[in-house]
């Protein structure tokens, strides 16, 4: 019996059938819900706090992402993928039109910007047009969140509070990546 990076024991047959599998995706996978978001919560050691959703389920896309698995990438993710970026999609458009799903954890500006990132990524590896829009709009709709004069964004008590500052920025930085357009001045605002 061979021990697998989890701990678990597996048989040897099954280790050399899961030698090279990214044991972590694989994990990820499986826990997808089944309206295709994620959570922090769960039936695992050290479940988290974190109520959010939107929140969970953009961490995680943002690993399938850094490991090549996109909604155009390899097929053995792709379903948990796409699903996952339906979900924010619909938590978006739940947004714009003022609902809010419960427990879903989208209403602050963290879940936002991370929502932010994952999708411009997505659209930046991937040019997918049907993406385009989603990734727009959630840029849109954090820059209207920013202060036009000071460039922080609300809720922001410290420059480096993670939440309220530094994840805005990082989005607006995915944004530019992705070449969705928007007022240079506010990265410049953002970085301030």
């Amino acid at each position: 019996r061979a021990q697998n990076p989890f701990g678990a024991a597996v048989t040897a047959e099954r280790a050399a059938e899961l030698k090279g599998r990214p044991y972590a995706l694989d994990w990820l996978a499986t826990q997808q819900q089944a309206d295709g978001g994620w959570s922090f919560a769960g039936d695992f050691p050290n479940p988290g706090t974190d109520s959010s959703r939107v929140k969970a389920t953009s961490l995680v896309l943002l690993a399938f992402i850094g490991a090549g698995h996109t909604v155009e990438g390899p097929e053995q993710y792709r379903p948990a993928v796409k699903r996952g970026i339906a979900f924010l999609d619909k938590q978006f458009l739940a947004q714009a039109d003022g609902r809010r799903e419960a427990g879903a954890g989208n209403n602050d500006l963290a879940s936002h910007a991370m929502a932010a990132i994952a999708v411009s990524e997505m659209y930046r590896r991937t040019r997918n047009r049907e993406l385009k829009p989603l990734a727009a709009g959630l840029l849109k709709q954090l820059l209207h969140l920013q202060d036009p004069q000071t460039g922080r964004w609300p809720e922001a008590d410290a420059p480096v509070d993670p939440d309220h500052h530094v994840w805005p920025t990082v989005a607006l930085y995915s944004a530019a990546g992705a070449r969705l357009r928007f007022p240079p001045d506010c990265l410049d605002r953002g970085r301030a």
